[in-house]
């Protein structure tokens, strides 16, 4: 920086090294580096603009206040940080296929521009996020319950917080949607109505894979029984016995909605 008021044998004739000071900008350069001409001391307000179309995982870092001192070269250290764009996949558990139209949110107020398409995938869109942790809400189109689980088929919670790196990074989960059943035992009298019949016995193999459930059921109806989408929702009657009231009745099972 020039100081006017050094040595008057060293001033320079005829000119002034003196610049007014308004909205002046500097590109960087290879080293990241921009330079100012020389200032007027005083306090100066540094902005960056431009990161994105640099890279557009860069968060803007915001307005800084450099103070000059006369006689001084200052340098204003601006820290730039890797900003995070996380992509998300949604699976089935049981055929890998894609889940779409689910409409993920982070945090309380990060909701993803669009929702998963047929493969299953979204991502963010918006300004670059600080990295570190973010609750994720998930809401699938129609409703309904869902089960959500790791790559490799591990339970999660509902609302998982997931800890966000910088950069490109992709979640991939496997999803299970959940419905509920009961069953429900009853008898057809003469007259075609239908009347409980208290503590059946049943035996049901469900999932497959299991071992078989044995149920008492009072008042002729079951407990809700969640059930997932995808062939491990199969649920067949192995056995079905009624309690010996000591009367000699014979019955015929009918199963009114396999």
């Amino acid at each position: 920086m020039y100081d006017p008021h050094r040595n008057k044998a060293m001033q320079p004739k005829g000119r002034v090294l003196r610049y007014a000071v308004n909205d002046m900008t500097a590109a960087t350069q290879g080293d990241g580096v921009a330079r100012f001409l020389p200032l007027d001391a005083g306090t100066y307000t540094v902005t960056v603009d431009g990161l994105s179309a640099v890279d557009d995982l860069l968060l803007n870092p915001g307005a800084r206040e450099q103070p000059v001192i006369l006689n001084t070269c200052p340098v204003c250290l601006v820290p730039v940080e890797v900003g995070a764009r996380p992509e998300f996949l949604l699976q089935w558990k049981h055929d890998a296929a894609g889940v779409s139209g689910v409409e993920l949110t982070l945090g309380d107020a990060h909701p993803l521009a669009q929702a998963t398409g047929t493969s299953g995938l979204a991502g963010w869109s918006g300004e670059p996020l600080v990295p570190g942790p973010y609750p994720l809400a998930l809401r699938f189109a129609g409703g309904g319950k869902f089960q959500l689980y790791s790559a490799t088929g591990q339970l999660l919670d509902a609302a998982p917080v997931l800890n966000i790196p910088a950069g490109r990074f992709r979640f991939h989960y496997q999803v299970q949607q959940l419905g509920q059943l009961k069953l429900a035992v009853q008898l057809q009298q003469p007259d075609g109505t239908m009347a409980p019949i208290d503590r059946p016995h049943v035996t049901v193999q469900w999932p497959p894979s299991a071992s078989p459930k044995e149920w008492v059921l009072d008042q002729g109806v079951s407990e809700d029984i969640p059930l997932v989408n995808g062939p491990q929702t199969a649920l067949t009657l192995d056995a079905l016995e009624l309690e010996d009231d000591g009367a000699p009745e014979v019955f015929e099972f009918m199963a009114l909605n396999p």
